[in-house]
């Protein structure tokens, strides 16, 4: 057995006490787990109104007194959340600890990345504080753009109790990356017992007349049948694994091709290929407007 299967599948769970971040605490809890899970929830003490900076050096020390006071009551009820929610997952039967920092939140996230080192950054769609009420902004498109690793962007699970995910899509676009997230989502037991579509997305063809529909139709043809021996390579390992697949591909603009798609099939979780780290417009548009939960999977 390899080491990455002896050890605990470690997630990184960041947590504002917000609707959006019960969904990715919900997620975590119910994700079907092939090996044990340990889960650190952090919890990120935003400046909120301290930090607009009203009060400066000069200021009446009143005011300095002020804004020290709601430093700490910004940090104590950070506290309280991840403690919380810790306490909920440990009755769910995880090893948990909570992480607590003071900061901007995406910030603070990608820096506690770094230090964890997690399998897995689970976060919330979109979050509001329950401390400030401010609109905490794109955390997850930035959180996105500053790891490397796999992050999981939830959207609210459907309910009941049992394991997640029941289907899955996979978005593929022939390069190493897409064999790559394949590989990642065997090796943490998701695929097992799941519907998992394998879409090919075939792009529009460039360098022919498009006006010459023949043409056109011939290089379609060669791309699908080209995309259908790669899948179904993918298709054999994930179904050695307990998974039953469907393979699927699509023309047409990639984003619009996957959303359309995920309307229709209607997955319970989308996995995108990373195809580097930064800024990655075609994941980063997936996770933002599609219905269900996204998964931006590690670099090949």
């Amino acid at each position: 057995m390899t080491e990455t299967m002896e050890r605990p599948f470690r997630v990184l769970l960041a947590t504002a006490g917000s609707d959006e971040a019960l969904n990715a605490e919900a997620w975590v809890s119910r994700l079907r787990w092939d090996r044990p899970c340990e889960i650190a929830v952090l919890c990120v003490a935003t400046y909120g109104v301290s930090r607009l900076g009203w009060f400066r050096e000069g200021d009446l020390s009143s005011g300095r007194t002020i804004m020290e006071q709601l430093r700490r009551a910004e940090v104590i009820a950070a506290e309280k959340t991840a403690n919380e929610a810790g306490l909920r997952l440990q009755q769910a039967g995880f090893l948990t600890r909570t992480i607590l920092r003071q900061g901007g939140v995406a910030e603070e996230i990608a820096a506690t990345v770094l230090s964890e080192a997690p399998d897995l950054v689970a976060v919330g769609h979109r979050g509001r504080s329950r401390v400030t009420q401010f609109l905490l902004g794109s955390v997850s498109r930035q959180v996105i753009g500053e790891t490397a690793r796999p992050v999981l962007v939830a959207r609210e699970p459907h309910r009941g109790e049992d394991p997640l995910p029941r289907s899955i899509l996979i978005l593929l676009d022939g390069t190493d990356a897409g064999a790559s997230a394949t590989h990642w989502l065997v090796s943490t037991g998701w695929a097992r017992e799941a519907q998992v579509t394998l879409l090919g997305l075939l792009g529009n063809p460039t360098g022919i007349d498009q006006e010459d529909p023949e043409l056109v139709w011939q290089v379609a043809s060669m791309l699908r049948e080209e995309a259908a021996a790669s899948l179904e390579g993918l298709a054999e390992q994930l179904a050695t694994h307990g998974a039953e697949v469907a393979l699927e591909s699509e023309g047409g603009h990639p984003v619009d091709a996957a959303l359309q798609s995920a309307e229709r099939i209607e997955p319970d979780l989308i996995i995108v290929p990373r195809q580097h780290q930064g800024h990655d417009p075609f994941g980063e548009k997936i996770a933002r407007y599609a219905k269900t939960t996204v998964v931006i999977a590690p670099e090949p």
